[in-house]
């Protein structure tokens, strides 16, 4: 069937214009959408990815780079699917559709922005696998094959807005996603912009990080002409990259000088630091060449296990590597530089003394007899301190039988600006992935108590006899579980959004009362309805001795990806006052 078509009452009254009024964040989030379509089309004659070239307007007498909130209006008589979208949520949080689309794939948006005057703003957006923009009927930007969904701000744009009313206009493919398009759109002066590209670019600014005689970096908001690339080995000799040119929010440097080999590259622009690593050179001869020399030589210095679990890692990503689309190029290389590298680190790593580098290790469940992996990372200050408080994050689940691996390849843009926010508060954290959707509470106890004694031993300076601990969705109600599993090994639990309908008729709330507990929720959440949190908020507040709770502008996802410093501030407070 498709879609009804929905007219609100009222839509006439100045087409539903979105003035330029921000929110707190000084974020304006484009709304009041009309929705054209989805539209169908022969599955027969073409696939879903095809379909992005389709003109599906063009029987209407309509280009699609002059959609109009006026012109959709006009389709809805037509017998056009045409819906009138108000509800903040539904653009905040990426999903326009919840239930299965087959045989449809395009989908038209359009809304006005009214601007009292002419004003340059920067235009923050992020969409499905496909999508394209225009602005007054000019195409702005169009992108293909996007693989980084989780990032939800993914492009920075200079937009020049003019006086009056402004047509923003977007077309969306669905490509292979049957359950959902995404889309969004937010406006911002450019020192907001570059503040949201620190915080969602954190070591995820190289276009490609296997890089040739040129490396191209993605600026965003910024503008930068100088860089340097510094050895990660023995060396640590730093390099000044030459400039070539300037364009399209990119920027080109020269590596022609650099030897083959893994380096760290720097920019450093208006006071902002951001580093990333790339290889140059053949990196899967490399990564060949490595394995085989490894395993034909003699004593090892290393685990076994974490030498493997790596190589499984690894041949994850070459195994599932899509080349299509620049994006998909990035997505998965930014994955195989980081993880050969750390295979690189553990086998030329002779030292017993751990750094404060990201650390993969793999632990016994003699229970189970099995092996389990996590991920960890040390502050700058641990060789400095007598003690390091730990946070432990427990994932969200994912349907997916290699869990951590599937798992780390699909968040690492969250993981290190979750780690970089952690480390600067003075915190070492770790992820403890455990079974995943094969989740079950005493296996994840076992899994947590295991990987504890195992950092302990191995991280002398690590507090692991009482931990932060935190979760978003069902990893939230997975911390709230297993904090009451082990109430001893708990400092402080801090929850995103954790699922109010889960069964928590197991868990005796006298054994965590005096656990300091945060939530933190977002208003216009598609996923977890806001007055869902409240009740379950009400429900709570008074099994805790110190329970805080707060509520922000956001869905279950955000445009900005350091959401996780609600709970680090929290933890930070509570560790603060214990050392009182």
């Amino acid at each position: 069937m498709l879609v009804a078509v929905i007219l609100l009452n009222g839509c006439n009254n100045h087409n539903h214009l979105n003035k330029l009024d921000f929110n707190k964040d000084g974020v304006l989030i484009l709304n009041n959408w009309y929705m054209v379509g989805p539209f169908s089309y022969d599955t027969t004659l073409q696939s879903a990815y095809t379909t992005f070239f389709n003109d599906d307007l063009a029987k209407y007498n309509i280009k699609e780079s002059h959609l109009s909130p006026s012109n959709a209006k006009k389709l809805s008589g037509e017998g056009v699917p045409v819906k009138f979208i108000t509800d903040k949520f539904l653009t905040n949080d990426l999903k326009l559709f919840t239930d299965s689309i087959e045989h449809r794939s395009n989908v038209y948006l359009t809304t006005n922005v009214y601007s009292d005057s002419e004003l340059e703003l920067y235009m923050m957006v992020d969409g499905a696998a496909s999508y394209c923009i225009w602005l007054n009927g000019k195409l702005i930007y169009l992108e293909r094959n996007k693989k980084n969904i989780s990032k939800f701000c993914d492009k920075f744009l200079k937009v020049q807005l003019k006086q009056g009313k402004n047509v923003f206009s977007a077309k969306i493919n669905r490509e292979s996603n049957l359950y959902a398009w995404g889309f969004f759109i937010a406006l911002a002066n450019r020192e907001k912009s570059q503040e949201i590209f620190r915080t969602n670019y954190h070591e995820n600014f190289i276009i490609n990080p296997l890089v040739g005689d040129s490396i191209k970096f993605y600026v965003g908001p910024y503008e930068i002409n100088t860089a340097k690339a510094t050895c990660m080995d023995d060396t640590s000799l730093s390099y000044d990259l030459l400039f070539i040119k300037s364009g399209n929010e990119q920027e080109l440097f020269k590596t022609s000088s650099l030897k083959d080999g893994f380096y760290k590259a720097y920019l450093d622009s208006e006071g902002t630091m951001l580093s990333q690593l790339f290889f140059k050179g053949d990196l899967h001869s490399f990564y060949k060449k490595l394995v085989y020399e490894n395993e034909n030589k003699g004593e090892k210095l290393f685990s076994n296990e974490e030498f493997e679990s790596l190589k499984g890692r690894i041949n994850f990503c070459y195994d599932n590597f899509d080349s299509q689309g620049e994006s998909a190029v990035k997505y998965y290389n930014t994955n195989l530089v980081n993880w050969i590298y750390r295979l690189y680190s553990l086998i030329n790593n002779t030292s017993s003394t751990p750094n404060n580098d990201f650390a993969f290790r793999v632990v016994d469940l003699p229970k189970r007899e099995k092996k389990l992996e996590y991920l960890i990372k040390l502050p700058e200050i641990y060789y400095k301190s007598q003690s390091i408080p730990l946070i432990v994050v427990v994932p969200y689940e994912i349907p997916c039988s290699i869990f951590s691996t599937s798992w780390y390849t699909a968040n690492y843009e969250q993981i290190h600006i979750d780690a970089k926010l952690a480390c600067e508060r003075g915190f070492a954290i770790c992820y403890l992935y455990g079974n995943g959707p094969e989740y079950s509470p005493d296996d994840f106890q076992e899994e947590f108590i295991n990987v504890l004694e195992h950092i302990s031993d191995y991280y002398k300076k690590i507090d692991a006899n009482t931990v932060y601990l935190t979760g978003t969705c069902s990893g939230a109600t997975r911390s709230l579980i297993l904090a009451n599993q082990v109430p001893e090994r708990i400092e402080a639990v801090s929850l995103r959004s954790p699922l109010p309908q889960a069964n928590y008729i197991d868990i005796h709330f006298n054994k965590i009362r005096n656990i300091p507990i945060n939530i933190h929720h977002g208003i216009y959440d598609s996923q977890i309805p806001i007055n869902s949190m409240r009740k379950f908020k009400n429900d709570l507040q008074n099994k805790f001795s110190n329970f805080q709770y707060a509520e922000h502008e956001i869905g279950h996802d955000s445009y900005r990806k350091d959401n996780r410093k609600y709970d680090f501030n929290f933890f930070k407070e509570i560790h603060t006052d214990k050392k009182r």
